[in-house]
């Protein structure tokens, strides 16, 4: 595939957009649909190449594996160690918000990060702010897709071939025909609610509705594919220029992010618009030109660092300081952010993914032994001081066997701002708390502390009136 420039600098606004939406929501209310930008930069260039090759019979599944694996795992890896090494210096031992960063790496060094964020937050609830690995959520769905979607691609192509006669021109109309079904399908999914064990999933993360935004962009990629629908210069700018200015509205303008609108048919509007821009980009006209000019298409050539770093440092400074960024605390976490995304694009993403080791090697060094130093990490983070032991744990105390350590109460959604420690008889007072936080609008981080007393029957005395 030839090299094309402006689609570095769509990665640039792509992750630009995600960056300004987590730095202050209101300075681009529409933000965050930058990672379905790069879902259709990566369906497009990855979908492009799978069919390519599975047209020449010259697909190999290791081998695409194996580039996935250079691609992806250095630096995916060196943020999540570095999130746990941070974190358990600076998370309270036992705390929600430390004990789901643990668990969010446990989940994505396997790639299940969007199943555990579905399971347990909001993508726009405040609580999401301190958890540094939330953002690989989009990573797990994009992987999860490339597990997948080589295997259906063959099969889409080779029962196509067998119904169609042979050397038939028509066969990319036809695969194009089954790709875009299942796009409407995927859109069409997030009418139906989804829930495990009774609890409902967070349909923002589900990989099976995103699935038709990857598919936007394969679909482009096979299209073009013959050489038989490259636009004019006319068309180009046509169609890039429509497809700019919807993407931008999309951007700024306050966009539906509830289901079943988004994820859904309403994400197709974007999505459709860079597939646009994509494709008129083939063209030079004026604004594959700004795409192309040499800054953006630097941050687009190290947006995949900028995208794995920004997030984790803006978690831990909203967890530190607990309360919203000053403008001049959001420069130093920009300057942090650039700091750590161009040590690991020029130290960490571009020197390990050139090495040509065999795919043995490679899976060995880039993902065992990672995930094995992920595992070290996660289990030396049980550990509690003693010091904290106290306030972080319950006794023996048989109160209903629930656990009252730094228990979140009160209304999910709200900003935490108090802290309720207490023996025994606050932990009475526990559902008063988070009945009346509820009602009110607020949250609290409860933490009761019981006594054990080995030899002696538990007892807790009940509140008087006057007490």
């Amino acid at each position: 595939m030839t090299y094309r420039p402006d689609i570095d600098g769509l990665r640039a606004i792509a992750v630009l957009a995600v960056i300004l939406f987590h730095l202050n929501s209101s300075w681009l209310p529409g933000g965050f649909l930058g990672v379905d930008i790069f879902f259709v930069i990566s369906g497009y260039l990855i979908g492009g190449i799978l069919y390519r090759e599975l047209s020449t019979n010259t697909f190999s599944l290791k081998r695409f594996y194996l580039r996935r694996m250079r691609r992806i795992l250095p630096a995916f890896f060196a943020v999540v160690v570095f999130t746990l090494i941070v974190g358990a210096q600076l998370m309270v031992p036992g705390s929600d918000e430390w004990n789901t960063a643990r668990s969010s790496a446990k989940w994505s060094v396997f790639f299940g990060g969007n199943f555990f964020s579905a399971l347990n937050t909001d993508y726009f609830a405040p609580t999401v702010e301190v958890q540094p690995l939330n953002h690989l959520w989009s990573l797990a769905v994009e992987e999860q897709f490339y597990f997948i979607y080589p295997l259906i691609l063959w099969a889409i192509m080779g029962i196509l071939k067998r119904i169609l006669p042979p050397a038939s021109s028509s066969l990319t109309s036809w695969v194009n025909v089954v790709l875009t079904a299942l796009a409407i399908a995927s859109f069409a999914l997030a009418f139906v609610p989804f829930s495990v064990h009774g609890a409902a999933l967070v349909p923002y993360y589900l990989p099976h509705l995103r699935v038709g935004e990857l598919l936007i962009g394969a679909i482009l990629a096979v299209a073009v594919s013959q050489g038989n629908l490259q636009p004019s210069v006319k068309m180009a700018t046509s169609v890039g220029s429509l497809s700019i200015v919807v993407l931008i509205a999309c951007l700024v303008l306050p966009f539906p992010n509830t289901t079943p609108w988004f994820p859904g048919f309403a994400a197709a509007l974007p999505c459709i618009a860079s597939a646009g821009i994509i494709y008129a980009g083939a063209r030079p006209y004026w604004f594959a030109s700004v795409l192309s000019h040499r800054v953006v298409v630097f941050v687009g050539k190290i947006s995949y660092s900028l995208y794995l770093w920004h997030w984790p440092v803006l978690a831990f400074a909203h967890y530190a300081l607990g309360q919203e960024l000053s403008y001049s605390v959001l420069a130093i976490c920009a300057l942090l952010i650039v700091l750590l995304s161009l040590a690991s694009y020029y130290l960490i993403e571009q020197p390990l993914r050139h090495l040509q080791w065999s795919f043995g090697r490679t899976g060995l060094v880039y993902y065992l032994l990672p995930t094995l130093l992920v595992a070290v990490l996660y289990m030396q983070g049980r550990t509690t001081p003693e010091e904290m032991r106290p306030y972080v744990q319950r006794g023996s105390l048989k109160i209903a066997e629930r656990n009252f350590a730094y228990k979140a109460i009160g209304d999910s959604t709200a900003e935490n701002r108090v802290l309720i420690i207490g023996n025994s008889y606050t932990i009475q007072l526990h559902d008063f708390f988070d009945k009346v936080a509820k009602h009110e609008g607020w949250k609290a981080t409860f933490s009761g502390v019981t006594t054990h007393f080995p030899n002696l029957t538990p007892q807790v005395k009940p509140l008087t009136a006057k007490e």
